[in-house]
């Protein structure tokens, strides 16, 4: 019998701490996930502010590329330094500390006084992203599996136990965790330019606004994150510094995924930085909150797709996803020589379905194949393929469009990308 001063979630005096969770795993769950969302959010406030920037700093066309690229950079770098660490120093500090990150670039960019501070900014949000967001990932992954378990052994009763009724569980955890992962991320990225969009066109401060209720946010999400005592799952001994490899028996289906993160996810770079660009050329208007929409149609439609498609064949989601993505930016192409806004929405609805159709199947095959004690590392490594995807296509196509007309730059990108599309929904679609 316990003592009054201990119970299931009290820890004796002079034992080792909790292993479970002070906060319960349930809003553990949901806040981590509103954590990773709150992270891409912030990532993407800046999205549709380059020209107000352009206008108040007195900067060249090529400035926000470059302010773009420290981003995508610092990223990949802080992914590669920063992947495996949440595998041996747990995953709260990791998204505490993303979040902490990602809200003191929102205070720069609200006080930005030149472009030296978007760079900043920009830099310090890359490493949030980079440093957190395998860590959130997993700890999702982890806080469903576990909670599935519970709720089976605890309905089931002791007799369940070694059974293997706990693992039979755990892919519906790990599915689960896959949906809400996907959404946060693309949901987070479609509310960013969203809001700021609405903000510079019709708020009285729409360079401060969005930034310091992002920055309230974060920060009021990482003070309630430090309630939650996760539970150990053994980690690995020592911190190092991430490899981009993935377990053996993993190396085939991995380069499949990472073909397909880099296709949708440079899809998604392209809308977050080009598209207003190049709707603002179609449509002849300036209207920012007009402009910052299409990317959230594009990823509204990926979150949508993700929640039905729950239940989807790995293999058929990715093939399917990446068909409709290159049928999408087809049509989204075709939209300039129409003169017509049909084909750019139509495109942006059919390529955000494949975007998300594809990522969801890809990120649930992650999470039930890999091992949990590399889960973050291998984690990680896929997000390497996502960020350069979401980097570097678009860098090449804003300096490409310094040459010939934006129609002729986003022909290209179409057509590779959209290439490389079709070729990996072949692939995945035989294995």
């Amino acid at each position: 019998m316990s003592s009054p001063s201990t119970g299931p979630d009290r820890a004796p005096v002079g034992t080792a701490p909790a292993r479970w969770v002070r906060l319960p795993n349930r809003p553990a769950f949901w806040l981590v996930a509103c954590a990773f969302g709150l992270l891409h959010i912030g990532a993407n406030l800046p999205s549709p502010l380059y020209g107000v920037y352009r206008q108040k700093f007195d900067f060249s066309a090529g400035v926000p590329t470059l302010v773009y690229a420290s981003y995508a950079v610092t990223l990949i770098g802080a992914l590669l330094l920063c992947g495996s660490l949440s595998d041996s120093h747990g995953r709260k500090r990791w998204v505490i500390t993303g979040s902490l990150l990602s809200a003191t670039a929102s205070l720069l960019l609200a006080a930005a006084a030149g472009v030296g501070w978007l760079f900043a900014a920009r830099v310090l949000q890359g490493v949030a992203m980079g440093a957190s967001g395998g860590a959130a990932t997993a700890a999702l992954a982890e806080l469903a599996a576990r909670r599935t378990s519970t709720q089976g052994t605890s309905t089931q009763g002791t007799s369940t136990q070694g059974t293997g009724t706990e693992v039979a569980e755990a892919p519906r955890g790990t599915a689960k965790a896959s949906t809400v992962a996907t959404i946060a991320l693309a949901g987070g990225a479609a509310l960013g330019p969203a809001v700021s969009g609405l903000l510079a066109e019709y708020a009285a401060a729409p360079l401060m606004l969005g930034y310091l209720s992002h920055a309230a946010v974060s920060v009021a999400v990482a003070a309630v994150l430090t309630t939650w005592r996760e539970r150990p799952i053994g980690r690995s001994a020592a911190p190092r510094v991430q490899r981009l490899g993935v377990p053996a028996g993993l190396r085939r289906p991995f380069a499949r995924a990472a073909a397909t993160m880099f296709a949708i996810w440079a899809l998604v770079g392209l809308f977050l930085s080009i598209v207003p660009s190049y709707a603002a050329e179609l449509l002849r208007t300036g209207n920012l909150a007009v402009l910052g929409s299409f990317p959230c149609v594009l990823l509204g439609a990926s979150c949508l797709a993700q929640l039905t498609a729950r239940n989807a064949v790995t293999g058929n989601g990715v093939a399917s996803g990446l068909t409709m993505l290159a049928l999408g930016l087809g049509a989204i192409v075709l939209a300039f020589p129409a003169q017509s806004w049909w084909p750019l929405l139509a495109g942006s609805v059919l390529a955000g379905v494949g975007h998300g159709l594809g990522f969801a199947s890809t990120m649930r095959w992650i999470n039930d194949v890999c091992p949990p004690r590399r889960r973050g590392e291998v984690l990680s490594a896929l997000y390497v393929p996502l960020y350069v995807g979401l980097g570097i296509p678009v860098i090449g196509v804003g300096f490409l469009a310094g040459i010939v007309p934006l129609f002729s730059a986003v022909t290209v990108f179409a057509v590779v990308i959209g290439g490389l599309a079709l070729t990996t929904a072949v692939w995945a679609a035989r294995h």
